[in-house]
This record gives structure tokens, sequence and C-alpha cells, in this order.
């Protein structure tokens, strides 16, 4: 706990003795700083070798019982009363919801997913997992001190901050660093957390009685892309697996696994259909010669690392001859979404804000431009609109989450990548070094 430190100094002795006052000195006790808190506490799940809970969730007038048992790197299981069941050991994932069981596969990441839509009591997941995920519960920002608050018994760090489109309570353990409570807008989570103690199997035991057992197909991946028409390859992804197995911008595909291709969308489908794990062969010419390589696809990373990977630190794909000298910032977004639109006023601010030193906002939407101008007539804004009416710039920059923010610096390179509606403080810290 955080406590005033009191020194009590008492004047006095011998005769006739002076009148004299107890003084007493408060020591300053400094604020505690949110953000190193709530880092620390990140921190400690990373790292921690076994995790139990049991706690509730209370959400729309409901009050539902929980309970995780995981064991790193990747043993997990969470049962939620009432509503299913998640469990991995790192090569099989299963969600079990109502009567059918999901198999993900390999892809848990996929499977918590589909379970932290319907509770909360995933949020922790990726943080165990130490999953680099853009929504996950690390992703809180504009964290602010609350207080210090006892959760049953146990002494907390209030904190409070911005998670996604919403705002967020956290109640730190002190002793632990680890959550005793969130509150997002009223659906509250209770935890009761035991960190690196024994885990038994029973703890971790798989599913029982796996009956309407749906197969999910795992989106994969080997990481390059295409020219618009031919199957040439134009970007191959630093580190994915085309990368690794050696395919060269240049490449022209022309088979595979025994199939020819002579279109960059019968590459894509034949790519992108293949079975996760399993090594394909793909036919290539190369300045002449027909050259063989064998890559084994892997899971579709989350969609913002995945861009952060591919263009953070290289050129802006096709960026516009008047923004070159100016920090910028591509917004995509569309009329329909209201991440979007949230989003939107707080761009206007940046760009009335700091035009003089340098910024430009540009919003680029797929919709046709009479679409974006209605829109704009309802909600104006001082920054220009760009249409992409064929999604050219939409898949340069590998957009698949809206919006999708790309910062770009006075050279070119692209700086940052931030996907969904953000706390404008974010954005702002993203662009205040390169101005």
């Amino acid at each position: 706990m955080w406590r005033l430190g009191l020194a009590v100094v008492i004047v006095g002795c011998g005769a006739p003795p002076p009148t004299k006052r107890a003084t007493v000195v408060v020591a300053p006790v400094a604020t505690p700083d949110a953000t190193a808190l709530f880092a620390r506490t990140i921190q400690t799940y990373r790292t921690l070798a076994t995790y139990r809970d049991a706690g509730t969730v209370a959400m729309n007038g409901e009050t539902r019982s929980f309970e995780t048992a995981f064991a790193r790197p990747n043993a997990l299981r969470l049962e939620m009363a009432g509503l299913g069941l998640l469990w991995t050991d790192g090569q099989h994932s299963l969600a079990q919801l109502g009567d059918k069981t999901y198999d993900y596969e390999s892809a848990i990441e996929s499977a918590t997913d589909r379970f932290t839509e319907l509770t909360p009591a995933a949020d922790l997941v990726p943080l165990l997992r130490d999953a680099q995920r853009a929504t996950s519960l690390a992703s809180v920002s504009s964290l602010r001190f609350v207080g210090e608050e006892t959760i049953e018994s146990h002494p907390c760090w209030h904190v409070a901050g911005h998670h996604q489109t919403t705002d967020v309570d956290l109640w730190i353990d002190e002793a632990s660093h680890l959550f005793r409570r969130i509150d997002e807008q009223g659906t509250v989570a209770m935890f009761s957390p035991t960190a690196n103690g024994p885990i038994d199997a029973v703890a971790l035991r798989g599913i029982e009685n796996s009956i309407g057992v749906v197969v999910v197909p795992v989106p994969v991946w080997i990481g390059v892309r295409f020219e618009p028409t031919a199957a040439r390859v134009k970007m191959v992804i630093p580190n994915a697996p085309a990368a690794r197995a050696g395919f060269q911008v240049g490449d022209e595909v022309v088979e595979v696994d025994g199939v020819a291709v002579a279109t960059a969308r019968d590459a894509s489908m034949h790519l992108r259909t293949a079975k996760l794990g399993r090594t394909i062969s793909v036919a290539v010419m190369r300045a002449g010669t027909r050259v063989a390589i064998a890559v084994s696809p892997e899971a579709l990373p989350d969609p913002q690392q995945l861009a952060i990977h591919s263009l953070v630190g290289s050129p802006a794909p096709d960026l516009a001859a008047d923004l070159r000298g100016s920090v910028v910032i591509l917004d995509f977004w569309a009329t329909w979404c209201g991440p979007c639109r949230m989003t939107m006023p707080h761009l206007d601010k940046l760009q009335q804000q700091y035009a003089a030193r340098g910024l430009k906002v540009v919003g680029i939407s797929t919709e046709d431009a009479a679409t974006t101008a209605k829109f704009r007539a309802a909600h104006p804004v001082s920054y220009p609109f760009q249409t992409d009416a064929d999604a050219r710039l939409s898949g340069e920059y590998l957009v698949q989450v809206l919006p999708h923010m790309v910062i770009v610096d006075r050279k070119g390179i692209v700086r940052a990548i931030i996907d969904g509606a953000q706390d404008p403080a974010s954005i702002e810290a993203a662009i205040a070094p390169l101005l």
C-alpha cells in the first residue's frame, strides 16, 4: 500500500520546560505511475510458468463462473459455466460452444477470438501466451491512476484507460501484479489468480464428448503479393514462409503442386487453399530458368501485425507526389464503418492543429465519390478524400480492418500502422516525433 510517512518530533525535558507543541512532518508520497504499473502487469502475465484462476463474469444481467488453467508454452483450458470451453495443447485447438465443438487445428488465436466474442474471461489468454494481438488487453492506452482499493481482502491499484472503443477500469493486485477485477463499460470480470503453482493433467484435460465437431478451415499464407494480372511476384514479405523458402521478386509462378497456373488469381487460390503445415511444391520461372521451391504455409497472422511486418520501415507504396515531403496519415475508411466515424473528428482536429507543421491527412475509401461526398456534406472534415474504386491501394497497404491508418514520414517511409478506433492521444503520439 502507498501510505503517508509520519515523523513525530517531541521537544522537552528540563526544568522549567518551555511549552512546545509536537511537530508532525508529513513526507510527500508520489502518485503511482499508471503506465508503469500496467506495463509490469502485462509483463508478469507474459512470463508466468503456470497460471490458475477461478472467477466470475457479470454481463447482460447474468453472472457466470469460469476456471482457467495454463502451463507454458501453450497448454490451456478455459471453461465457463453455461457457455463452453476453450482448450489447446499448442498443436490442436478446440472451442466447445453449446452442442458443437469447433476444431481450429493449430490456430489457437482463431479459437480464442471466437471465445472472446462471447466472454471477457478469455481476455487474459493472449497475455498468458504472449501473443501480440492488436486487440488484446495489452493495447489499453491513456492510462491514469485512480486510487487504491481492496478487492476481496487484496490491496489493489485501480487504474483506468481506453481499450479499443470503450473505457476500461482495471484493479491490479499490489502483491502479485495480476488483475483482480476488470470493468469494461459494465461488463465485470472478477479473478482469483494463482501464479506459478503446480498444474496437474486433470486441470488441463481435453474436451470430453466432442459431439457435433465442426472443422474450421484455418486461413493460411506464404507471404507473397502478385502483380494485378500475371502470376508474377511483386513483393516478398520479410520473415514470411515464402521469404524463408527462397521466393524472389520477379518470380513467375507457373505450377502449384503439379497444377499449371497462368494468372495471379489462380496462383493465389491454390496457395490460400493449401492445408496448414503441409509442404507444397511450387515451380517458378526466374530469368528464363525453371526453379522448384518447397514452401510450408502458415496460419495467417493478425492483420495489424501482418501490415506492420510488411510495411513499417519500407517506402509507402504508390505515395502521391504532392504528399512527399509531408508527414502523412492515410486513413482507410468507409461510410458504413462505425469506428471510422468515431476516428474522423480526431483526425480532422490533428489536421487543423498540425497543418502548418507539414501534416497531411487523406481519407481513402473503396466507395464511389458520390457516396463519400454525401457523407462529407453531413460530416464535414478539413482533409481530402480519395477514391480507391478498384481497391488497389487497399491491397498495397494490406487493409483488412477499418479504420486502417498508415503513418508516413517526410521521406516517404511507413513509420506506424494503427488499426481500429484508437485513443486520439495514441495517434498524436505516433506523428509527434515526425513533425
